[in-house]
Parts: C-alpha cells; structure tokens; sequence
C-alpha cells in the first residue's frame, strides 16, 4: 500500500469533465433504485462496453488488474477515518494498444458531522458496482501514479506559439488533430485514443506552429494522502 500527497504531474487544467470524478458525500444515494435482478454478463464484456461507449475503440482485452483508491483523513487504523472523496475501484486494462484503459468506479461513503470534524459510518455501498457511473481514462502503466493520475482518452491541449492565428493552427495541425476546440488561452482537440503521448510528440518534433501538446491529465485534491492498492 502506498500514499501519494501530492499530484508530482502537472498538466494544463481544463474545464472538462474529469475532476467531476472526485464528489463529496451524501447521507443518501443520487442514484436510481438498483435492480436486484442481477447480471450474469462477464465483467469483461461489461468492461469493453465501457471503454467502446466513452471512446468508440473496440478493445480487445488482454490482462486486467484492479486497484482501490481513497483519500483519508484521520486514523486510518481507528474508526475515526473521513474519506474527502468517494473511494474508486480502477480497472486497469491492457488492451493492446500504447496505453492501458483505465474504467474507474466510484464507492459511496457516508459521512456525518461531528463539530469540526466528519466521521464515516454505514457499512459501505450497497448498489456498487454501478457500472452506469463508470467513467473512462488513458494511462501510463502500472505504476500507482500512473494509476492515480490518468488522461482525457483521445484528447490533448494544445497551446499555439505567439503570433500563430486560429487559422493558421487548424492548418498546421491538418492531419494530427480533429475538432480543435478554442478555450481561450489553449486549444482543445481529438487524437487517437491510447495513443495520446506519440500524437502530442510527433505534434511537437513537425509542427513550429505548436508551443505544447500535452494530455489533459486528471486532476487531485492534494490536501489528504492518497492510497493505492491493489486487489486482483
């Protein structure tokens, strides 16, 4: 088991969707009722289905490895243990290509207020897995900061050297990129899943236009430590 503090990666800041992943806690669930019907489907299809859904590759599964992650606050031995975000369960895929898929699941927690401070009770979640909340992301390796900190699957930022217009991007970048996107002070853009570093390299060695492409790489709160373990 291993606690990273601190985010040692430290990619542009998008507005995207991504640091949504990390929620507070509620004394009751968001979610609709679950249905107690069961689903006999193999973890693995369901895992496919996943990773085509939020990035249209058809992934051919080769090995998977899966990881708990939380952030905690207080005894971790004790019964006084507060969880700043809902813990994870993160799929770690291999699936053939430059980067491992990453589908991570949120575990509800619930908290409650005790003056200053929360403490956790209630003996866990009990509509997990809800693969409906699955969300998608590239990683690096194995490594647990690869594991923690992932990326847009199939996205970069980009920043344009000064002077370089709009149009004059698009056309540098015909041929790299697709449906580049200005956010203002950087551009958001389209590459092929899973081989995110290799399109942002080959961007930057071809293209003078360029200033930097970087993955859009997840974003933590760094004001707990955070464990990684790893369980099958």
């Amino acid at each position: 088991m291993r606690n990273l503090c601190e985010n040692d990666r430290f990619p542009y800041l998008a507005d995207s969707e991504w640091g949504q992943m990390m929620r507070g806690y509620a004394m009751s669930s968001e979610r609709p009722l679950p249905s107690r019907k069961g689903d006999d489907t193999p973890v693995e299809e369901t895992l496919r289905t996943a990773i085509e859904k939020a990035t249209g590759v058809s992934a051919a599964i080769k090995s998977i490895q899966l990881y708990y992650i939380r952030q905690t606050n207080g005894d971790v031995d004790g019964h006084k243990v507060v969880y700043y975000f809902e813990p994870e369960f993160i799929y770690a895929i291999d699936i053939g290509k430059p980067r491992l898929a990453l589908v991570t699941l949120p575990y509800q927690v619930p908290t409650i207020k005790e003056g200053w401070d929360y403490r956790t009770i209630g003996r866990g979640d009990g509509e997990f897995p809800e693969f409906s909340e699955a969300a998608v992301f590239s990683g690096a390796g194995y490594k647990e900061v690869d594991i923690l900190y992932g990326a847009a699957p199939g996205e970069l930022l980009i920043g344009a050297e000064e002077g370089v217009s709009e149009d004059k991007l698009r056309a540098a970048l015909a041929g790299y990129v697709t449906d580049l996107t200005n956010e203002g002070i950087y551009y958001r853009c389209k590459v092929k899943p899973f081989d995110e570093p290799a399109v942002a390299a080959a961007i930057m060695a071809e293209v003078d236009a360029v200033r930097y492409a970087e993955l859009n790489g997840q974003i933590r709160d760094v004001s707990g430590p955070w464990w990684v373990d790893r369980v099958l």
